[in-house]
């Protein structure tokens, strides 16, 4: 098995060197002193680190490094861990800097055993997430932003959902947070014409809107014919297959119902409808945040109930995020 690349950036050494001693030998391991020379590292080759790993208490060199690499060189990668001694006071900064992950210096130890449980992604799938992302980019900028909101809300649903479950898997959610940037690639090959209506859909329009679950799957389908065994494309293909899928068996395309539906999709199902409800559409102005709730509630048969009274139970940090975000005002 190839090992996995972990970079450390740590300008105290003495905070990480447990985590530096625990690593040794099960990776390739690379220490950086500053967060100069992490951004610099990063920038030159951001599909060649696995994870990178910081030390979050002191948070005023660590956060604009998480919002550099995520802004300039790569929403993706690497998957980034946040390690502090306080995760109550840590946790919401370093999550809306980017962070993919906050962990306590306790349980930091099982985290990485579930990370280095499996095997290393292939560069050329990295790659090629990182392109299929500019293809999304350029063809509907409104679409890649909620692509990206939706990202960032359900990688927070899926480490509350892990929490609660006293579980941690890492390949799990590094699949996960990959795969619900792409649960609405499907339509890119949806016609302009009908994707940036400035009115409602007509009812042949809206079926071949619906059909972009199947045009995404598909797209993943393809590419897993030459890997036929990777799972983060078997996550990619159940999240655009299945994301409009609802508990009660009402949704799209299969009418599938409560655990039918993969976990991954029903995590990002949620993500997915609070930010459409609160982006300005097309067709339509942004929900203010007490209407979108309130419909959210009102069809809460749609949802997985346990993942959704996880959101509800931690609505007001979803609800900050919200605000903080600068693409409430992108048609979608």
């Amino acid at each position: 098995m190839q090992q996995k690349k972990i970079l450390i950036v740590a300008e105290s050494r003495n905070k990480l060197k447990s985590i530096q001693e625990f690593l040794q030998g099960k990776c390739l391991l690379d220490i950086c002193e500053n967060c100069i020379d992490a951004y610099r590292i990063c920038r030159k080759s951001p599909c060649e680190y696995d994870l990178l790993i910081t030390y979050c208490d002191y948070p005023f060199n660590i956060l604009p490094l998480i919002r550099a690499i995520r802004n300039d060189i790569s929403f993706i990668h690497p998957y980034i861990l946040a390690v502090t001694d306080d995760r109550l006071k840590t946790t919401t900064i370093a999550l809306k800097a980017g962070a993919d992950s906050v962990v306590e210096k306790e349980t930091v130890q099982d985290f990485l055993r579930s990370a280095l449980e499996k095997e290393k992604k292939s560069t050329d799938l990295r790659t090629f997430t990182e392109f299929a992302m500019k293809i999304i980019e350029y063809k509907n900028f409104p679409t890649y932003e909620h692509s990206k909101n939706v990202k960032i809300i359900s990688s927070i649903l899926a480490n509350l959902y892990f929490l609660e479950n006293k579980k941690i898997d890492f390949q799990f959610h590094d699949n996960l947070r990959i795969a619900a940037l792409f649960h609405d690639i499907g339509k890119i090959l949806v016609p302009e014409s009908i994707l940036c209506k400035p009115s409602s859909l007509t009812y042949d329009e809206f079926n071949t809107m619906k059909n972009h679950t199947r045009r995404g799957a598909e797209l993943f389908s393809t590419i897993s014919k030459i890997y036929p065994e990777d799972e983060l494309l078997s996550a990619c293909m159940k999240v655009c297959l299945y994301h409009h899928e609802k508990f009660d068996g009402s949704g799209y395309p299969h009418g599938l119902k409560g655990e039918q539906i993969p976990l991954e999709a029903r995590i990002v199902a949620i993500a997915d409808v609070f930010d459409a409800l609160t982006s300005v559409r097309y067709y339509r102005s942004a929900y203010s945040l007490e209407k979108a709730l309130r419909v959210m509630e009102e069809e809460k048969a749609h949802f997985d109930p346990y993942i959704f009274h996880l959101f509800m139970d931690n609505i007001e940090f979803f609800c900050n995020l919200k605000l903080d975000s600068s693409h409430s005002e992108s048609p979608l």
